[in-house]
């Protein structure tokens, strides 16, 4: 490719004066009254040329825009064979690159608080071992039950270890240690914590009339827990939290904020999808092992009912729908089944106060 240098007449809204240009390979250079302008071929467009020696070119950067005036019949070839395209306009200014840079970076940062941190989390989860995801919910397993009236009975501890040890033959991979303990309250509800700490209150307990409803709760509880889905989030809203804090320089706040990410377990609230993938481990783990997937299905019938009640159980609060859950159930074909896990005497054991 040619290069060609040269006198050319610059002409803009304030000045027409005398510049020195070169037209090369990669754009367009001027020096003009001293100083030297490099222009992109994204930035400059040939608007005329003609064989007589004339090139009139427009170059346009940000708020400026000009026009360079030539006369060399040189400079007409250079043009020619350097094949700049006589109508083309720059695709984009600088500003404009500015601006699509800038949204480019805000996609990227949406992508990584939403798509990406749930991508990230979930394969830091998969790498931690087990005993630290345990011993990370131990803290706040401990914390959730220091003020609770929890069940300390030794005939329904007993009990409750025998269904930790059943819920540890649903593993999917991963060797949890169960710990299940029963709260003396009122309240329609249980929830799980990381590293296999379910709590079970007595007045979702009140609610079943059989063993295979408490499994039932017992699957899709541990459902969670070995889907990790209380340690994902945990994980991942630290992670968000961590990034706007070094973002912002507040790095300092680490300790901080990885406590109060923790804490929002106690108050957690899976989404429909985490839900979903609870109730399916749980009736699949029972399918698995030949009990009764009808009694998942029946626990939800019970909640549902119970929710025509003006106080409505905490469960429903933080759980979807009860009737769409059962829809979904019964698409899976619950069945009965002989099989039980506990003794009729031990299954009065639990539910006795």
């Amino acid at each position: 490719m040619k290069t060609w240098q040269g006198e050319a007449i610059w002409k803009d809204e304030r000045e027409t004066t005398t510049v020195s240009v070169s037209i090369n390979p990669y754009g367009l250079s001027i020096l003009k009254a001293g100083k030297e302008f490099f222009f992109t071929k994204d930035e400059f467009r040939v608007v005329e040329a003609s064989e007589s020696g004339y090139v009139k070119l427009e170059v346009e950067r940000a708020s400026l825009k000009a026009f360079v005036e030539i006369e060399s019949a040189e400079a007409f070839q250079t043009i020619k064979e350097d094949k700049f395209d006589k109508n083309r306009k720059p695709l984009l200014s600088v500003s404009s690159w500015i601006i699509v840079g800038f949204v480019g970076i805000v996609i990227v940062v949406v992508l990584f608080f939403t798509t990406g941190a749930n991508f990230l989390s979930s394969e830091i989860a998969k790498l931690i071992p087990v005993e630290t995801e345990a011993e990370f919910g131990k803290a706040f397993f401990q914390q959730s039950i220091s003020q609770a009236n929890v069940n300390k009975d030794s005939v329904t501890t007993a009990v409750l270890k025998k269904c930790a040890k059943i819920v540890e033959g649903f593993s999917n991979g991963r060797a949890y240690a169960f710990h299940i303990v029963i709260v003396e309250d009122s309240i329609k509800n249980a929830f799980a914590l990381p590293g296999g700490y379910i709590v079970v209150y007595r007045g979702i307990l009140d609610l079943m009339e059989n063993q295979d409803e408490f499994f039932g709760l017992l699957g899709h509880e541990c459902g969670h827990v070995y889907l990790q889905h209380g340690f994902k989030r945990v994980i991942r809203s630290s992670l968000i939290a961590l990034t706007v804090a070094m973002i912002f320089g507040d790095a300092g706040g680490i300790s901080a904020i990885l406590l109060d990410n923790g804490k929002a377990l106690l108050n957690l609230a899976y989404d429909r999808s985490e839900e979903s993938a609870a109730d399916e481990f749980g009736f699949d783990a029972l399918a698995k092992a030949g009990a009764d997937t009808y009694g998942i299905v029946s626990l939800f019938e019970k909640l549902d009912k119970a929710s025509g009640n003006l106080q409505m159980p905490a469960f429903l609060s933080t759980h979807p729908n009860p009737k769409a859950r059962v829809k979904e159930l019964m698409k899976k074909s619950p069945k009965k089944s002989n099989k039980k896990f506990l003794t009729d005497a031990e299954w009065q054991a639990l539910k006795r106060k």
